[in-house]
């Protein structure tokens, strides 16, 4: 690279820019940070229909290991500097080895721990793509990459997960093929950055409470991922209740994670030139008539063609939100928090849900997630309103 090239590198970063060898290996082993809020539907439903957990402790098991993601995520941003990359992710790999591992031979309530486990690890390689996130002056364009991985990724996974793994050794192939992709994310991450570079000198915009506008929109942040996760979690039991093949049900999460896929890209795509506060509403509104259609019995192609719907749906919105926080508080203070709002969100929506449902009928999970995404518009509304009266008042 000559030094025209750094210079121009540089400009694009807060303090030493990585290498590009460096930004793939962290977009590859940071994967698993994310991932698996969309994989736990068939991980769980898997031990749901193998009876190794019930269907209370299956909505229990995702939220521990999504609030796992979240806290520790959120703890080691707020005091964990970003050094010893590399023997930090190479732990974290193996721990995730360990984790799946164990999965294979527990059921019930010992399941909890373990996934726990998983969630902590989890939490750490999102802790990872997030600095890099934070250190580039064009983290839209990364965000927008990692989620076209992510929908990739998932669409991968699921087919391999249902067309060959549990097929053939029920759903512990599935977690002994998630322990070979972590025993490879923990040797990746020896070629990880050494470190971070360090963000004292940037400005600290985000000290403080966050005005009233900020704190409806990550009140709103929270519900609608809680809304999402109380549907996805079960939405794949709800299909077998209503009488779906499990090949069927297999083929609607395929097709939804394709249209993940379809979702980021379109919304990587649409970025700034759509109203955050528009798309929240209508994907909104489109994910209430979805859960409760598929809670009313939706079956066949109806079914697949509502759950397609629904994947592409949370991918086109999710990046809306933080976009949204920005233009009603302008301070940041609240955009700053998003991601733990968001992820702790990811972990309530499965733990409401399981309040109300049985072993033989879960609908209750998407009325819930129904009334969750009915609750995030109403916040939406509110803290458009108060960021007006923000303005004024600065302006």
């Amino acid at each position: 690279m000559n030094l025209k090239s750094k210079s121009a590198a540089a400009d694009l970063w807060i303090g030493e820019p990585p290498t590009g060898l460096q930004i793939g290996v962290i977009l590859t082993v940071s994967i698993m940070g994310a991932i698996m809020p969309s994989l736990l539907p068939i991980l769980l439903g898997g031990l749901l229909q193998e009876h190794r957990l019930t269907a209370s402790l299956m909505g229990q098991t995702a939220t521990i290991e999504l609030l796992a993601i979240g806290i520790v995520s959120g703890m080691a941003g707020a005091w964990l500097p970003h050094r010893h990359l590399r023997q930090i992710g190479f732990l974290a790999g193996v721990l995730l080895v360990a984790a799946n591992v164990a999965t294979m031979y527990l059921s019930g309530t010992a399941i909890l721990a373990v996934r726990a486990l998983s969630g902590m690890c989890c939490g750490l390689y999102l802790w990872v793509i997030v600095g890099m996130f934070v250190r580039s002056k064009v983290a839209a364009r990364w965000i927008g990459i990692y989620t076209l991985l992510l929908g990739v990724s998932a669409l991968a996974l699921s087919s391999l997960f249902s067309a060959i793994l549990v097929p053939r050794y029920g759903i512990n192939g599935a977690f002994a093929g998630l322990a070979a992709i972590c025993g490879f994310m923990a040797l990746a991450s020896w070629r990880l950055p050494a470190a971070y570079s360090s963000l004292d000198e940037t400005s600290a915009t985000g000290n403080g409470i966050p005005p009233t506008s900020g704190v409806l929109a990550l009140l709103m942040q929270f519900i609608y991922t809680a809304g999402l996760l109380a549907v996805w979690v079960y939405v794949g039991t709800m299909s077998l209740q209503n009488g779906n093949s499990a090949s069927d049900t297999a083929f609607a999460f395929s097709l939804a994670f394709a249209m993940q896929i379809l979702g980021g890209g379109a919304a990587s795509a649409l970025a700034g030139r759509l109203p955050s506060l528009s798309v929240i509403i209508v994907a909104g509104a489109i994910s209430i008539a979805l859960a409760v259609f598929i809670a009313s019995g939706a079956s066949g192609s109806s079914y697949i063609a509502s759950i397609a719907l629904f994947g592409g749906l949370w991918m086109f919105a999710a990046p809306y939100l933080l976009p949204f926080t920005i233009a009603v508080d302008p301070t940041l203070k609240s955009a700053l928090l998003g991601t733990s709002a968001q992820l702790i969100g990811c972990a309530a929506g499965p733990a409401l849900a399981s309040m109300i449902i049985s072993d033989v009928d879960v609908r209750g999970a998407l009325w819930t997630g129904a009334a969750l995404f009915a609750t995030a518009i109403v916040l939406a509304l509110s803290a458009n309103v108060a960021g007006r009266r923000l303005q004024k008042a600065a302006g």
